[in-house]
């Protein structure tokens, strides 16, 4: 996490944030049955206001370390990365590059679903 998204999200833990959103449960309903309430211990509230802001400022760092001349572009939680491929070389950096993005994902615990490409 960068400096300026540590700041953002510290601001965020000092409005109570964090407090408000504590003791959250869930349970699921099928054909009228509902299950045992369970605690939800992560993540941000289905349909909140504030769960597109922290998830720009989760993936705020996606991109660091990416090679010159390849692109990325992001829209919601979907990832596009491409770079014009003139010779071997333009094919090792790109590979290179999408490594590094898998890399990220691994060390956030996010996954990245290629099968949607």
């Amino acid at each position: 996490m960068n400096s300026k998204t540590q700041k953002t999200y510290s601001k965020l833990l000092k409005t109570g944030w964090k407090k408000s959103n504590s003791g959250r449960e869930q349970s699921v309903i099928i054909d009228n049955c509902v299950s045992t309430s369970k605690p939800v211990l992560s993540g941000v509230p289905q349909g909140s206001i504030i769960g597109p802001i922290l998830f720009v400022l989760f993936i705020n760092d996606l991109s660091d370390g990416l090679s010159p001349g390849t692109g990325l572009a992001l829209y919601a939680d979907d990832t596009k990365i491409w770079r014009s491929i003139q010779s071997d070389l333009d094919h090792d950096i790109l590979q290179s590059d999408i490594s590094k993005l898998n890399n990220w994902a691994l060390e956030n615990k996010m996954k990245f679903h290629p099968a949607k490409c």
